[in-house]
């Protein structure tokens, strides 16, 4: 049957229809009602969004939303919340993404703004900016999202921070500086063992080094 690891593992390596069928099988299985089961809807979840099924990813977040307020789980809802705002974002409706970003970071306020969840959110606050032609106001979300970043042990969402800040100075034509920021979020990737973000990283790099 898997595990909910194992639906994560296929996931990661792009095998969509063998996450689907591992997250699946563990919902109908009895030896993981409970947490598992919501672990095993919130992976159905991304599966369905990477794979462009974004009605059913949207309710399932929806609904996992939901329950956690039900409960008075901040964190679950959140959580949730932020889901709720990556399905909007890959599917393209970048002014519904925002909306839940914003939502998601009042309730982030609410639990005492700790670095790694306001990284995180001011991450895709300043993405969504961006792409909606807000420099300005995406560039002040960046550098909160890299401040908050650096305090965390997170190399991760340090090399995210350090690759946004990049992007936005690659969209201002600034080329040095875009470099500078990739460079440095390569570092980060490499300490995480981020091998897909790396070879991604050497796109933008080659592309910059070409032009």
């Amino acid at each position: 049957m898997g595990s909910i690891e194992a639906g994560w593992n296929a996931f990661t390596t792009g095998d969509y229809a063998q996450a689907e069928a591992i997250f699946t099988a563990l919902l109908t299985d009895p030896a993981h009602a409970g947490e598992g089961h919501h672990l095993a809807r919130f992976g159905l979840g991304y599966v369905w969004a990477y794979t462009g099924r974004f009605s059913k990813a949207r309710s399932v977040y929806q609904a996992l939303l939901h329950d956690a307020r039900a409960r008075g789980d901040g964190w679950a809802a959140h959580r949730a919340q932020h889901q709720v705002g990556m399905v909007e974002r890959l599917a393209g409706d970048w002014p519904a993404a925002q909306a839940c970003f914003e939502a998601e970071r009042q309730m982030i306020e609410a639990l005492g703004c700790p670095d790694l969840p306001v990284s995180v959110n001011a991450y895709e606050l300043g993405t969504v900016a961006l792409h909606l032609g807000q420099p300005g106001r995406a560039k002040g979300w960046l550098d909160l999202c890299l401040e908050t970043a650096a305090c965390t042990t997170d190399r991760v969402a340090l090399g995210c921070a350090h690759r946004a800040l990049g992007d936005w100075h690659d969209v201002q034509g600034e080329a040095t500086a875009a470099t500078v920021q990739w460079r440095a979020a390569e570092a980060a990737f490499l300490a995480a063992g981020d091998s897909q973000a790396i070879a991604d990283l050497q796109g933008r790099l080659n592309r910059i080094e070409r032009a």
